[in-house]
């Protein structure tokens, strides 16, 4: 059986010396030393993700209305629910014209 060549690649010569991770492990300890040790990230929200966090804390967006949860399931169980299509269309080319901006 001969497995020096499996799926047309070639076998690679060994490698020798730090390993493809050292270089990166250098850079990430230069950058750590070079901030004194402290690590520090930034976060800016753009004005698409800041439209759509909560207004306030005491907003209806974080509540669950349990009774209409209730009845989607059971009109599912039923049978009788219905999605209307076009409506459901529409509204993702809303969120995604929104995305674009």
């Amino acid at each position: 059986m001969n497995i020096d060549k499996i799926d047309g690649a070639l076998p690679s010569a060994p490698r020798s010396g730090p390993g493809p991770g050292a270089k990166g492990a250098d850079q990430r300890a230069a950058a750590k030393a070079a901030l004194g040790g402290a690590q520090r990230a930034e976060l800016t929200l753009s004005d698409v993700a800041q439209s759509l966090k909560p207004q306030s804390a005491g907003s209806s967006a974080g509540q669950i209305d349990t009774q209409r949860v209730e009845q989607i399931r059971q009109a599912i169980a039923d049978g009788t629910y219905h999605i209307d299509t076009a409506q459901l269309a529409e509204r993702f080319l809303a969120l995604e014209t929104t995305l674009d901006q």
